[in-house]
């Protein structure tokens, strides 16, 4: 994996939302990660459920990401997009309340 920025801005908004669960918004950022450090011109290359759960830590399983993805799509925060089992596509939303 190459590393292109050091760090990773997630919006305030999703970061200091008291009503979002930690995990996701973890899982958030780690996606986030992998969409900024994709060139403008090329298709993301998002990582599978088990690399997933190796990037947000220990004790996290292939299942909690599939848990976390499902809950920040329901609060409308990501769009997974299905092709077969092999692909997915997330599409990183952001509130339509910002504040800050």
């Amino acid at each position: 994996m190459i590393h292109r920025l050091r760090l990773t801005p997630v919006p305030n908004d999703i970061l200091f939302d008291p009503m979002l669960r930690p995990e996701p918004k973890l899982l958030y950022a780690v996606l986030l990660y992998y969409r900024i450090n994709t060139k403008p011109t090329e298709e993301c290359k998002w990582p599978g459920r088990e690399t997933l759960a190796k990037l947000c830590g220990y004790g996290v399983k292939p299942k909690h990401i599939a848990e976390w993805t499902d809950y920040l799509e329901r609060k409308g925060l990501l769009k997974i997009e299905r092709h077969g089992t092999r692909r997915t596509i997330y599409h990183l939303l952001r509130k339509k309340n910002m504040g800050n």
